[in-house]
């Protein structure tokens, strides 16, 4: 039978293909999480998977001699200790050698307790599998709406949708089902989708897996790996399918854009014009540009565009209590030099104190035990100082908390991020990771610890946490040292709590409460000119402010 593990993959690979097909291998089996570990140092371990009481470890080996001679048990062993997980396979696309199996039988005898799948076993699981997993849940109403949009434009000849749903609300869902349904009407169809980074590219083939037949298999095409055969979905970065085009004529009956709003970069744009599929559909949450432009040329208007408000006022996401955490305004300062006229760079240098790390710190363990909070995101403003707010809360209140920024290895990445699901992680410092892709419905408190004057990353990070869970209230420290940030929040609370919706405005009850933690602040924001316009939060730090 052909499919995602089928004798092509199983003898041509390539070995990190094969390693993902054994992932949905187990995702198609109903393990609630699968996660990809392996690489450089991984400890042995290539794939974690779990079920509500068990957790197991999975060493994955692709060879292409007869046997597998390779150290694929003692791998196990070591990524057993070192995870803390008491269930090992060894799982590789041919037979164990003789001397690979004696080892198994020593560390079974040692207390081990690991199984083995090989070549035939895995043929006859795959058979087992039926064409459709479990979907995780059943559509929300919006989401009805969003794969009922698609499908009818679809098949009323249309080219082209974009799908606008919030951080939380289930666009890669909506897109999944949207595949299911092409693929129970045809067999032979091409599917390319894109994004501009590879970590989006696997996350989004993990999340799609449940929605295709397992007739389907998938590939991934960038810097490091290319599809060894093409049938099926392709996932590609940008820049790799811009180079892969070069050399081949590939035709798609659909493309998707995940992050659409980056589509409208020249290059990119020139690629989907060059590929020219039936149809283009555009993901986003965020339909934000810097530049200004607009995606709606490339995907045409939104068939639906569900936002925070939206989620919010229907329960969809969760409850979020903002606090902008400005004791540190100079009071006196603002009172002298009122009717004067400062650049924003001038205005944050004189009206905010600094404040030490320590101090923060401190305020955040406070705010943390006072509401008994379950788990925590602090963005911080570099890499070293994701690691100093680390040692600081570890080492002065206790708290269980990790680093995860670019600098840590893949493997303990994955070791903190399992870690952080679970619950030994109390808390996690960050930089430059967790804007897109992460999906931990605990977090229930985000800290900003720096600025970004993006509005797609803003939101990108605060969706982190509202992922919507039953009681769940998130709560949010920004420690702002910036107005212009100040100008962000209160455009963002305007926006969900009186949003003009044709010829009413509708106030939310509960949703989007954004509080001071010092008058001052407030006070201050009065005494700004403009400070009502909806421009504050775009100034540069050389345009210049009235204080009244």
């Amino acid at each position: 039978m052909e499919g995602f593990l089928d004798q092509k993959r199983r003898l041509r690979g390539p070995w990190q293909a094969f390693e993902r097909a054994i992932a949905r291998l187990f995702v198609h089996k109903g393990f609630k999480n699968v996660d990809l570990v392996g690489g450089v140092n991984d400890k042995g371990a290539d794939v974690i998977c779990s079920t509500d009481k068990l957790d197991y470890i999975i060493q994955v080996k692709f060879s292409k001699g007869h046997e597998e001679k390779k150290e694929i048990v003692y791998d196990v062993q070591r990524a057993m200790d070192y995870y803390d997980i008491e269930n090992g396979i060894c799982i590789s696309n041919k037979v164990l050698s003789s001397g690979q199996l004696k080892k198994l039988d020593k560390a079974k005898k040692s207390g081990y307790n690991i199984t083995a799948s090989t070549a035939g076993t895995l043929t006859d699981e795959f058979n087992r599998l039926p064409e459709f997993a479990v979907e995780p849940y059943n559509p929300r109403p919006y989401q009805t709406t969003a794969i009922a949009s698609l499908i009818n434009s679809y098949d009323s000849g249309d080219s082209k949708g974009l799908v606008c749903l919030a951080t939380g609300l289930g666009k890669t869902y909506v897109a999944g089902k949207f595949l299911k349904h092409l693929y129970e009407k045809h067999e032979d169809f091409h599917v390319l989708i894109l994004a501009h980074t590879v970590l989006l590219l696997e996350q989004f083939d993990k999340a799609i897996w449940k929605f295709l037949p397992k007739s389907v298999s998938t590939h991934l095409l960038n810097d490091q790996e290319k599809p060894s055969y093409s049938d099926g979905v392709i996932f590609s970065t940008f820049q790799s399918m811009i180079n892969f085009v070069k050399k081949k004529e590939l035709y798609f009956d659909l493309v998707i854009v995940d992050e659409a709003h980056h589509a409208a970069a020249y290059t990119f744009k020139r690629l989907l014009d060059a590929i020219s599929p039936k149809y283009k559909l555009g993901l986003t949450a965020t339909p934000f540009r810097m530049d200004k432009q607009s995606i709606t040329p490339i995907f045409g208007e939104p068939l639906i565009n569900y936002d925070i408000y939206d989620g919010l006022k229907n329960g969809y996401l969760s409850e979020v209590n903002y606090i902008l955490k400005n004791d540190n305004i100079d009071v006196n300062w603002i009172s002298e030099n009122s009717k004067k006229g400062y650049t924003v760079k001038q205005l944050n240098k004189r009206v905010f104190i600094d404040q030490r790390d320590k101090a923060l710190c401190n305020d955040i363990r406070d705010q943390w035990n006072y509401y008994k909070r379950k788990r925590g995101i602090l963005f911080c403003n570099s890499v070293n100082h994701a690691l100093k707010i680390e040692k600081l809360m570890r080492s002065d209140f206790g708290i269980s908390i990790a680093s995860i920024t670019a600098r840590i290895e893949k493997r303990e990445i994955a070791k903190r991020m399992n870690y952080f699901r679970k619950g030994k992680l109390q808390m996690v410092t960050v930089f430059d990771m967790f804007n897109e892709g992460i999906d931990v419905p605990d977090v229930d408190f985000i800290s900003f610890m720096r600025v970004t004057h993006s509005r797609t990353y803003f939101l990108q990070q605060l969706g982190r946490g509202l992922r919507f869970k039953e009681g769940k209230k998130l709560r949010v420290l920004d420690y702002v040292a910036d107005i212009r940030r100040i100008g962000a929040v209160k455009k963002i609370e305007s926006e969900i709590n009186f949003k003009d919706r044709g010829s009413e405005h509708l106030e939310l009850d509960k949703g989007f409460e954004v509080a001071f933690s010092n008058e001052s602040t407030a006070h201050f924001l009065d005494l700004v000119t403009r400070d009502k316009s909806e421009n504050l939060a775009e100034y540069s730090e050389k345009d210049t402010i009235i204080i009244k």
